[in-house]
């Protein structure tokens, strides 16, 4: 920023004939005060940087402002704004003549499907960018479409494609463009977290976390934290993971935004991963309900139904855990969501509906944006009601297959509850070795520090050894 306020500066001083220099300076200035969230800094640099345009008769320079007016808005979620402005910014583009502009616009309005979930519309606009891009010889305007297409590509829950399109482009990333290259490291972390790689995961995003810190860009430090958290967590470091995850601190809220709300829920979802219902609840009580245009879903309003669904199952209460996650499955029908109808299975589950829990499973198993995590929990699912209904070989065949599988990925924690689930479901048998398998859950448990786990309650309660709240 200093450099950029220094060339706005400089370009002042020169009068009229720095007025070229000066408009250019004010639209990266601006960039930067974006990239940042100071948002009326911004908007002030872009109100002086079409003011100057206008004056030199520059309609290139006004259509880079309302692009960049568009971009934003999109980060403070303001879809609707950020859409309007960037397909105004598209057709002045496109009456100019100028094909990086448009590019540059459908990359920027893709971002918006991206973050409103409509995935192959995304996809469809990066891959249009992205050739125009390669023709021109734009190799940043490349990498940065192909970058995006990536994340759009693991949101489709083509992960592998998207861990080598990502790891395609980063070294030329890394020599370009720091904010990119830490985006490209989330994404490969992110990967590497889902398909059960959370100690693989933890380098990169230790990295991406430190090149957000070094340039101070709040958007990125957010994002690497939320998930360096997750993957810190999920490996059994849960103290230090919880103490770098956005919103562990009430007081955070007001500083977060609403436009940085997601990190949060990622933070209630790793305390639901380790049945913390104390934290859990506070967490979910920071995060409003967010009114999004047309009735769109926007990435996160599923995590935050699925985070509360589990937390209320693991008090207890099945009746509230089933409504929440069953209105969430209605409005997104018939799209299936893998985390939510895994959610849901365990849910049903405990709430004795045995073969919807054991079709809600199949459907997870058979999703290919299914995480590790995902499948997991569909497994235990399957293993209760197969107890509930007390198809006891089913259950016994499901819970070693559930555990296996936990074993396998990096996720001890995950690991230690699937031992949980399966030494509850011993103990509600009657098995002869039931107390020697509990003791080996509370073995790990413990070396885990997750004795108190609100996991043992929601246990209890799916296979009817407690009653629900």
């Amino acid at each position: 920023r200093v450099d950029a306020e220094a060339a706005v500066e400089e370009s002042r001083a020169a009068g009229a004939e720095g007025e070229r220099c000066l408009a250019r300076a004010l639209l990266a200035l601006a960039d930067i005060e974006q990239k940042e969230q100071r948002w009326e800094e911004s908007e002030a640099a872009l109100a002086e940087a079409a003011a100057t345009f206008g004056r030199l008769g520059d309609e290139f320079g006004q259509a880079e402002v309302q692009r960049l007016r568009g971009f934003g808005a999109l980060f403070r979620w303001e879809y609707d704004a950020a859409i309007e402005l960037l397909e105004e910014a598209k057709s002045r583009f496109e009456a100019l003549g100028d094909r990086r502009g448009v590019a540059w616009a459908q990359q920027n309005l893709a971002w918006c499907a991206f973050y409103l979930g409509r995935a192959a519309e995304a996809e469809e606009r990066l891959r249009a960018a992205a050739a125009t891009f390669e023709e021109l010889g734009d190799s940043a305007g490349h990498g940065w479409a192909i970058g995006l297409l990536a994340w759009t590509r693991f949101q489709q829950g083509h992960s592998l494609e998207a861990e080598a399109m990502a790891e395609s482009i980063l070294e030329e990333t890394r020599r370009r463009d720091r904010w990119a290259l830490g985006m490209l490291l989330v994404l490969i972390g992110s990967v590497r977290l889902w398909t059960g790689r959370a100690q693989s995961a933890i380098p990169c995003l230790e990295e991406a976390s430190e090149i957000f810190n070094g340039i101070d860009d709040t958007f990125g430090r957010l994002q690497s934290s939320a998930v360096l958290g997750r993957a810190l967590v999920a490996s059994g470091r849960i103290a230090e993971g919880f103490a770098i995850m956005p919103g562990t601190r009430p007081e955070e809220l007001e500083q977060l935004g609403r436009e940085n709300l997601f990190s949060v829920i990622a933070t209630a979802n790793a305390s639901v991963q380790v049945g913390d219902t104390e934290r859990t609840a506070q967490l979910l009580a920071m995060i409003p309900e967010v009114e999004n245009p047309d009735g769109a879903m926007v990435v996160g309003d599923t995590e935050r139904v699925v985070a509360t669904g589990l937390h209320n199952l693991q008090l207890g209460d099945v009746a509230t855990a089933m409504v929440g996650l069953e209105a969430q499955h209605d409005l997104l029908a018939p799209t299936i969501d893998p985390n939510l109808q895994s959610a849901l299975a365990l849910v049903r589950a405990a709430d004795g509906q045995v073969e919807l829990a054991l079709a809600d499973a199949d459907l997870v198993d058979d999703h290919e944006r299914a995480s590790y995590l995902d499948r997991i929990i569909a497994g235990v699912a399957r293993a209760l009601a197969h107890a509930r209904h007390g198809d006891h070989t089913a259950a016994i065949a499901a819970f070693d297959q559930v555990r296996a599988a936990a074993e396998a990925s990096e996720d001890p924690v995950t690991a230690a509850v699937a031992r949980l689930a399966d030494a509850t479901a011993a103990s509600a048998r009657g098995d002869v070795d039931a107390a020697e398998r509990m003791a080996l859950a509370d073995t790990h448990l413990e070396e885990l520090g997750l004795e108190e786990t609100s996991w043992r309650r929601a246990f209890r309660v799916a296979l009817g050894i407690s009653s629900a709240a």
